[in-house]
């Protein structure tokens, strides 16, 4: 069935969707999507007017569980959101916008809390440290540091473009063991 840009949406289709988003019984938005003849983000967007319209009306992605979110709290400071996701089988900001939602994100990053450590971030700095040695010094995620340096202006020493064979090496063991661990 060819996909068309301008179908409008009919009662079966708010009802196949409806009663899917129910009871999804494992069924993805691309399923869906591929079924009704439209793009995947019609689906979504349909979903999102649904939703608004009726609060019975689901979501079709899987849920976390509980062994996802164990992975997820103990592998976040080891592992970017990015390599989370792929060990998950998630999306980078599906991993960051759970991490959110259980609460498990750094909440130092208050501008309280940045003034408090900016003569701590200062004195690191001179003393040559990266933006990255400086963000685990300070215990603060990379972003918020590296922010924080470039709109102080506070010159600092960048980490290496390239990473050492010893950092790729300890990458890779590291991401071994945690594939093996989790699988």
């Amino acid at each position: 069935m060819e996909k068309n840009r301008y179908k409008r949406w009919s009662q079966e289709d708010d009802d196949y969707l409806e009663s899917l988003s129910i009871d999804p019984e494992g069924e993805k938005l691309q399923s869906a999507a591929d079924f009704l003849g439209r793009s995947r983000n019609s689906v979504v967007s349909r979903l999102v007017i649904m939703r608004k319209r009726h609060k019975h009306v689901g979501y079709l992605e899987r849920k976390w569980t509980d062994r996802e979110d164990f992975i997820l709290i103990n592998s976040k400071r080891n592992m970017s959101y990015k390599e989370i996701g792929e060990l998950l089988n998630r999306t980078e900001a599906a991993v960051t916008f759970r991490a959110q939602r259980i609460g498990i994100t750094k909440s130092i990053t208050s501008a309280e809390a940045l003034k408090k450590l900016e003569g701590t971030i200062r004195k690191l700095a001179e003393q040559g440290y990266a933006r990255r040695e400086i963000a685990e010094r300070v215990n603060l995620d990379y972003v918020v540091i590296k922010t924080f340096i470039y709109n102080r202006g506070i010159e600092c020493a960048n980490a290496p473009k390239r990473p050492t064979k010893e950092t790729k090496k300890n990458h890779q063991e590291f991401m071994s063991k945690a594939y093996r661990r989790y699988k």
